[in-house]
């Protein structure tokens, strides 16, 4: 008996309830013959065998369904494909080409109008074009160089630089780092403003982020100085359409800034008050992030006319609720602080902990998590009550 990947299952049960209504065109002959190729490919994935030919039969698959109308379902499948892919290359330590899965994530993110997204997507099957062409392009037989020329206009010189690059952050790396989106991370701030561009509005509050990648960053807290947490912060960050980071910020009066975070965009939500450029600051402490730290980042936030800051801290700040020891109207230290910025000087301190993160790696939309952590700030609603 074949055992499937529950998110697999998921998405072709889905895929099954809308069989009835839609009909099957012709071409794909009847939805059997279509579920036998599903699990198939699901056997020879599971079983690690010819990984390269099961991942284009789940594309297949999902190029069948989306021509239905069935984008959404066509994205969780070949997202959960590329997901496991990297599993198997984690466990066995050798490189495996990812590129197409992307590559169509790309398409279907094009076909429900998120350019943004797809633009990432895009880069992300770059990475892994580039990495398994040794950093020299073939453009011949690689289709998402010429995505990104045709479709997004990038020029063929910045494309094959983006592509040296790449190969050289990959031969870096250890090879339990060589995710595709940490060589992204490593290269997009010295290829350009090119790796973004201005979302949709249908895509404004969509997030989808690699799970697995950000729970291996969670597990490496604590560890190389808090560099895993200015990754996971800048990396958070970068899945929001429209977003744009840069880690090691320093400004000409000294001033350091763990990860700066720029919107492209027209907003309506609450993107449009806390302004263009947002600065972050990442602490990976044992304890609590204190009066004295929040006080001086709240002088750089109004130094830099930046109305909104985010400070990531693995144990959140002096002055939280806990859920294990309440103390009604407890308000003091750090907490006082990011009180008195928003009232005083309107100036809002968002604090994300170690609980706030788990969520969002376990799917939770962080852009959702932005917007209610800074109603809490803006409006004065009781806040500070996540489990750390």
């Amino acid at each position: 008996m074949t055992i499937l990947d529950p998110d697999m299952m998921y998405a072709l049960e889905k895929w099954k309830s809308h069989v009835g209504i839609i009909g099957m065109d012709q071409r794909y002959s009847i939805p059997y013959d279509v579920d036998v190729r599903f699990v198939m490919a699901a056997e020879l994935l599971v079983r690690d065998r010819n990984v390269a030919v099961a991942q284009y039969e789940y594309v297949n698959f999902a190029r069948a369904i989306a021509d239905f109308g069935l984008t959404s379902q066509a994205i969780s499948i070949v997202t959960a494909v590329y997901a496991r892919m990297q599993r198997i290359q984690t466990r066995k330590r050798a490189y495996i080409h990812k590129g197409v899965p992307p590559y169509w994530l790309s398409i279907f993110r094009l076909k429900m109008g998120h350019s943004a997204l797809a633009l990432r997507s895009a880069m992300l099957s770059l990475v892994e074009d580039a990495v398994d062409d040794e950093g020299f392009i073939n453009w011949e037989t690689r289709g998402t160089p010429k995505l990104l020329q045709y479709t997004f206009g990038i020029p063929i010189p910045q494309i094959d630089e983006f592509c040296a690059g790449s190969f050289k952050a990959f031969c870096e790396l250890k090879a339990s780092d060589r995710w595709a989106e940490r060589i992204l991370q490593d290269v997009q701030g010295s290829v350009g403003p090119w790796t973004s561009t201005v979302p949709s509005p249908a895509e404004c509050h969509v997030f989808q982020i690699n799970q697995d990648y950000a729970s291996r960053l969670i597990e490496r807290l604590g560890k190389d100085s808090g560099k895993n947490l200015e990754l996971l912060a800048s990396y958070m960050f970068d899945c929001v359409p429209g977003a744009r980071t840069k880690i090691g910020v320093t400004t000409g009066t000294g001033s350091d800034y763990d990860v700066l975070v720029s919107f492209d965009g027209h907003y309506l939500d609450f993107r449009s008050e806390i302004g263009r450029y947002v600065i972050v600051e990442c602490k990976d402490w044992e304890k609590p992030v204190g009066f004295t730290y929040i006080a001086k980042f709240g002088r750089i936030l109004d130094a830099a006319r930046c109305k909104c800051g985010v400070v990531f801290a693995r144990d959140g700040i002096t002055g939280e609720f806990s859920n294990h020891r309440r103390r009604a109207g407890a308000l003091r230290a750090a907490k006082r602080e990011v009180v008195k910025m928003q009232q005083q000087h309107g100036i809002s301190i968002i604090v994300l902990n170690l609980s706030h993160l788990k969520r969002i790696a376990n799917g939770e939309n962080f852009i959702a998590i932005l917007r209610d952590e800074y109603e809490n700030i803006r409006l004065d609603i009781e806040y500070g009550t996540e489990t750390k």
